[in-house]
């Protein structure tokens, strides 16, 4: 019927604002049928959920392999008590970047905090964790710049490779030679071009690597970052909070101080069991992210309650040493179960080391 859609424009176009148009459209609901919507209260149904999973944990003697929250601060009652504080106090959300009006007070201290563990000038934090990565590479990696990457990196860090618009040369995984090898050709190539037109280096590797479970040779690489000259970009994501006698990360392991690496990337995530993620650098390095890190400038910032939670677990971090004695136990005792389980099967190589 040709003359049904304009009668039918016209009868809504005709309506009246307080009446309700006859349509054959019903919406779905918006949530299935669930345990919460048989009558029982939801603070009811959130704390049986709570006491369900607590009661599932300490029946179980597995190991929990389905996480990263190494040092089960996620699971702990004062980073939660925390983040429901901050939500009495500050709302869910600022809704906005923190350039603009979404900077809070708890940002600032969470930055100043971060930035005394690690003993750098300045910190800045991001809003999601794998933003961070793949928003501090292309800040500092411009055109005309020579990037060189391990193989071995994670996705995350690999997205911020092909963000950036330097040139990129890939070097294998953990190779310091090969490494080697290509600043070599890029010497060579440079040879006769004065050194305030040279292009700046940047390597990108990560202290504790995702997809393998191995450590960065980080003492091999800054040696060769004085030989060479070249920006050291460490993604320490997995590394920060659960390696190092005190948690500070993949540098501390090595015994060098984290203010010693040019650019040193860590997580909230992980560790500490919140959200977020976090560079750490001399005041120039951080300064700069404020204006160029898109991930910075462009996300609403992190919520209050989830940064009050990364305090709280910053703080029982350095407070409760015996977390990360407990986790460099199971590390070692995982790492040689391996090694004797799997260490002889033909083609299988247990990459890790006992601390990671």
């Amino acid at each position: 019927d040709d003359a049904a859609p304009p009668r039918r424009y016209a009868e809504l176009v005709g309506a009246k604002m307080e009446s309700i148009p006859l349509t054959e459209w019903k919406p779905e609901p918006l949530l299935a049928s669930c345990h919460a919507c048989d009558g029982t209260p939801p603070q009811l149904a959130f704390t049986h959920a709570l006491d369900d999973a607590a009661n599932a944990e300490a029946a179980c003697s597995a190991l929990e392999l389905r996480t990263t929250d190494f040092l089960k601060l996620a699971a702990a009652a004062e980073p939660r008590v925390a983040a429901e504080a901050a939500l009495n106090k500050y709302g869910c959300g600022t809704c906005g970047p923190r350039g603009f009006y979404g900077t809070l007070d708890v940002h600032l201290e969470l930055e100043n905090k971060l930035a005394d563990f690690l003993g750098t000038e300045q910190a800045i934090v991001y809003s999601f964790g794998i933003a961070t990565i793949s928003s501090v590479v292309p800040a500092f990696v411009r055109k005309g710049d020579v990037l060189f990457v391990d193989t071995g990196l994670h996705f995350c860090g690999a997205v911020g490779t092909r963000l950036s618009r330097g040139s990129v040369h890939h070097f294998a995984h953990n190779d310091m030679r090969a490494l080697e090898r290509a600043l070599d050709v890029q010497n060579r190539a440079e040879k006769d071009v004065p050194a305030q037109k040279r292009k700046r280096r940047f390597v990108l590797v990560e202290g504790l690597y995702a997809n393998s479970g191995d450590l960065c040779p980080l003492p091999a690489l800054l040696r060769l970052r004085d030989a060479y000259g070249f920006y050291i970009i460490l993604d320490d994501t997995f590394g920060f909070g659960s390696l190092g006698p005190t948690g500070r990360g993949t540098p501390e392991h090595f015994g060098v101080a984290p203010r010693d690496v040019d650019v040193l990337v860590g997580s909230l995530e992980h560790a500490l069991g919140s959200v977020g993620g976090f560079c750490a650098g001399s005041s120039p390095i951080v300064s700069h992210q404020r204006l160029s890190g898109t991930g910075y400038c462009f996300s609403a910032s992190l919520p209050a309650y989830a940064t009050c939670a990364a305090i709280t677990g910053l703080q029982m971090l350095q407070a409760q040493p015996a977390r990360l004695t407990r986790l460099s136990a199971a590390s070692a005792v995982m790492n040689g179960a391996l090694r004797d389980a799997i260490g002889a099967i033909p083609h299988v190589e247990v990459v890790g080391e006992k601390a990671s």
